[in-house]
């Protein structure tokens, strides 16, 4: 499924790309939300196909050196890069859990009872990944 996804991320970015202009030459006037629409989609494509670009480039060059693809191969399987991955994953997680509580308050603080109920459903299901995912891991380790 990883490396699926990983071919198919040109033609996703480009999908929404084209999703986005052309919803914005059928839904003209419009007012509000809607938008702003074809505005995400169209940027949301570009960059999902710059990375896809990026993936095709990256993919050529580990094809034309392969010893270079084996280097790499065998560093995203050594135990101290995956074990610094897995830390570094960690810090992330939390820093982003941080970045959403003070969110949570900026937005309460502010008045903004929407926004503030909006991050702190994200909050939980930020929280419930994490106890979903370790009792996986759990399972399977």
């Amino acid at each position: 499924m990883k490396g699926k996804l990983k071919e198919h991320t040109f033609h996703l970015g480009f999908i929404l790309l084209g999703a986005g202009t052309l919803l914005k030459h059928i839904v003209s006037a419009t007012e509000g939300t809607w938008e702003a629409l074809p505005h995400v989609l169209s940027g949301v494509g570009s960059g999902i196909m710059l990375v896809g670009i990026v993936l095709i480039f990256k993919k050529r060059e580990m094809e034309r050196n392969p010893e270079k693809a084996r280097k790499v191969a065998i560093d995203e399987k050594d135990e101290r890069n995956i074990l610094i991955n897995e830390k570094a994953s960690h810090i992330t997680w939390m820093v982003t859990f941080c970045a959403l509580a003070i969110l949570t308050i900026v937005s309460i603080v502010m008045n903004n009872i929407i926004a503030a109920a909006f991050l702190a459903g994200v909050m939980l299901i930020h929280k419930a990944s994490l106890l979903v995912s370790v009792r996986l891991l759990e399972k399977k380790l």
